[in-house]
């Protein structure tokens, strides 16, 4: 399914040989001096390895001025690789180098190997690396060696004068990373699983303390009525890296203990259904609480509520006999209630440290103003306070910078008390939001997608004015205060900026820029953010953001309720997703009616949903109902209904239950999670008919 959504930018060059500008590039506009990075820009150095584009400009000292990858310039201080999804759609280890000196090889002991972890050296130009201790092997040009570590030290014995030499944790994002005296790491990358680059991930520290966390069949995991081999081929697509559960009777069990002092504490997993349709269920108290958790066909994150508890007992259970699910990648961790990235164990715990990712003495920088911002996935998780990016001292003791709390994102100047905190508007968690803000003495602004802040401009307080160096990217500048999410762009410039030039650094680069929002309005079909975030991403270049206001079993007629006390939404392109199916033709026409007459525009859409197998099937009395709404908005409103059902019965996988369905009028039963609701490939093709609809509009 990789590459369904259109990439963010065209090709390198256009007709007649025109050559697209980087998109750190064209954020500058007319601006002499500052920094940009982007790290979603896929087009300009993914020939060599890299990804994203950052440029500095630096009028007063040209030697610092920069053109390239994100890689080059800024510093990722992490002793630790990251299991992240990679652009091929699975998981993979952050492409980096254990082997030190790569350019010029000679003989090393690499130290820090984790057992049983799997591994590879690859080997460029003549000569070989013969592995002795963790691995064994010789490796030459063509010919890795890959190994299951066996002890914590490899030493690699260089032979011939090999050109460069890699050692890599697998499975790994492919490319070669040059090193000197340290081991290498890129920057965390991590796409969707459609192949979107979604930026890079910043996280805090995290230990893991579930142990064997996909091979359920070993030991330290005790099974009641259910077997275990670790046969299955897991999120990373590697053969034989997840364990296969059966159960041999009802309510079978696989437990593992864990030590641990009382804490808040999370447990997950990846898991997907093999055979069978019992419920399937997830403790970590030894079963004083059971919560169930949806598994389908595919690969799905699944987890319990997070709790404060001492020495847990965490693991699954399989309600029916017979019944079998894949899992992979078991996690228990202490300290938060929202998952993060994947961490793999075996015998020990393991721990995955924090990103510190920073940009620091290379790019101009003015003690008395300044303009921040960029595009960030506001915290997932809500938390009090993560860092989106900030320009500081060395110390943190002076610094401007945008931070996600519980509730609100804001613009901040701080010189050991706040010069100013200037509110911004409200999120949904896990979307992505554009902020820029300005500071100088008495004159503080910031917007936010389009829009400014409460209080904009404050038009008091001192700018802070000493000793600013350093870029802090998802992160406080001194590794603390981790935004827990994806960071699309960052920039600084030397100056301050206008509040139309604020709006306008809310606009994204690289594309026809609408600068319109989208706000989704309808039923179940918008439960969680799935369909929401595909949307978003669908459609990243032509939109500022995505909201949504769905609510499950309400009708048109409920949705015109809600719709009316959200004014905000009025100069919104409004998205209705066909609520329609508990309202009779006239509730329904009142309804549409009433809420497209608050709109101050004409871009409104509404989308033909799926229909019930059972009672809305071809023919039947609740679907005539339905489709007598659709007759009329089409032809009360033309151009402002979207069909949904031939294109997706068009992604029918050709098997009897998607025939059947298909034939009964319905979507394929392999997009939906129930019959009805779109799953994770029903939302990301039904976003895609949107977005074409939007697209297609003009807007």
């Amino acid at each position: 399914m990789r590459g369904l959504f259109a990439p963010l930018m065209g090709p390198l060059s256009g007709g007649g040989g025109v050559t697209t500008r980087s998109q750190a590039a064209s954020r500058f506009g007319s601006r002499a001096d500052g920094i940009v990075l982007s790290f979603v820009d896929d087009t300009f150095y993914a020939a060599t390895g890299y990804y994203g584009s950052a440029q500095v400009k630096d009028t007063a000292t040209p030697a610092n001025e920069y053109n390239s990858h994100p890689f080059g310039l800024v510093t990722y201080a992490t002793p630790t690789v990251k299991l992240l999804r990679g652009s091929n759609g699975l998981y993979r280890y952050q492409k980096h180098n254990l082997f030190l000196n790569s350019g010029a090889p000679v003989t090393q002991s690499i130290g820090s190997i984790v057992v049983n972890a799997t591994y590879q050296v690859l080997v460029t130009g003549s000569g070989t690396v013969t592995l002795t201790g963790s691995g064994t092997g010789v490796a030459s040009a063509g010919s890795p060696v890959s190994f299951t570590a066996s002890s914590v030290t490899l030493t690699c014995t260089v032979a011939g004068g090999p050109t460069t030499v890699q050692v890599v944790r697998t499975p790994v994002e492919a490319g070669y990373v040059a090193t000197t005296a340290a081991k290498r790491y890129d920057l965390p990358f991590e796409w969707d699983e459609f192949g979107n680059l979604l930026g890079v991930l910043s996280e805090q520290q995290r230990i893991n303390l579930a142990l064997w966390g996909s091979d359920l069949a070993n030991a330290a995991w005790v099974k009641t009525n259910v077997t275990a081999a670790k046969t299955a081929t897991g999120i990373t697509g590697v053969a034989n890296s997840a364990t296969t559960l059966t159960a041999t009777a009802g309510a079978g069990t696989v437990l593992q203990t864990i030590t641990s002092a009382s804490a808040l504490r999370l447990t997950y997993c990846w898991i997907k259904r093999r055979t069978g349709g019992g419920t399937v269920e997830m403790t970590q108290d030894n079963g004083a609480t059971w919560a169930a958790v949806t598994v389908t066909s595919d690969w799905t994150m699944v987890s319990i509520a997070a709790a404060t508890l001492a020495n847990p007992i965490l693991g699954l259970r399989l309600g029916t006999n017979g019944d079998a699910v894949d899992v992979e990648l078991f996690q228990h961790i202490t300290g938060i209630s929202f998952t993060s990235s994947p961490i793999e164990t075996f015998a020990v715990t393991a721990t995955r440290l924090g990103d510190n990712m920073v940009a620091q003495g290379v790019f101009p920088v003015s003690q008395t103003e300044g303009t921040i911002g960029g595009q960030f996935e506001v915290s997932r998780q809500g938390l009090a306070s993560s860092r989106g990016m900030d320009v500081s001292a060395s110390t943190f003791s002076n610094a401007f910078y945008i931070v996600s709390e519980a509730s609100s994102t804001t613009f901040n100047v701080f010189d050991g008390t706040l010069q100013a905190q200037l509110v911004l508007n409200g999120y949904t968690a896990g979307l992505f939001t554009r902020i820029s803000g300005s500071a100088a003495p008495n004159d503080f602004r910031t917007y936010q997608d389009g829009v400014p802040s409460t209080g904009n401009p404050d038009v008091s307080g001192t700018f802070i004015g000493a000793a600013l160096e350093k870029l802090g990217i998802g992160n406080r500048g001194n590794s603390s205060l981790h935004l827990e999410g994806h960071v699309k762009e960052a920039f600084y410039f030397p100056a301050t900026s206008t509040d139309d030039e604020l709006a306008a650094l809310n606009t994204p680069v690289g594309s026809v820029e609408k600068a319109q929002s989208i706000h989704l309005l309808g039923d179940s079909f918008l439960n969680g953010t799935g369909l929401q975030l595909y949307v978003a991403s669908a459609l990243d270049d032509k939109v500022r953001s995505v909201s949504k206001d769905g609510v499950g079993g309400s009708s048109l007629a409920a949705q015109k309720i809600r719709f009316d006390a959200t004014p905000w939404y009025y100069d919104h392109i409004l998205v209705i997703m066909d609520g329609g199916l508990s309202d009779d033709l006239a509730t329904a026409q009142a309804a549409i009616q009433a809420e497209i007459a608050h709109l101050t525009h004409d871009r409104w859409l509404f989308i033909e949903g799926g229909y019930g197998p059972g009672t809305q099937e071809t023919g039947m009395p609740e679907r005539l109902v339905i489709e007598s709404i659709h007759d009329w908005i089409n032809t009360t409103y033309p151009g402002h209904f979207v069909p949904t059902l031939a294109i997706m019965q068009s992604y029918s996988l050709g098997d009897a239950p998607d025939l059947a369905a298909v034939a009964a009028g319905l979507w394929p039963t392999s997009q939906t999670s129930d019959g009805l609701h779109p799953n994770a490939s029903g939302q990301a093709h039904l976003s895609q008919i949107i977005a074409d609809a939007i697209t297609a509009a003009g807007w």
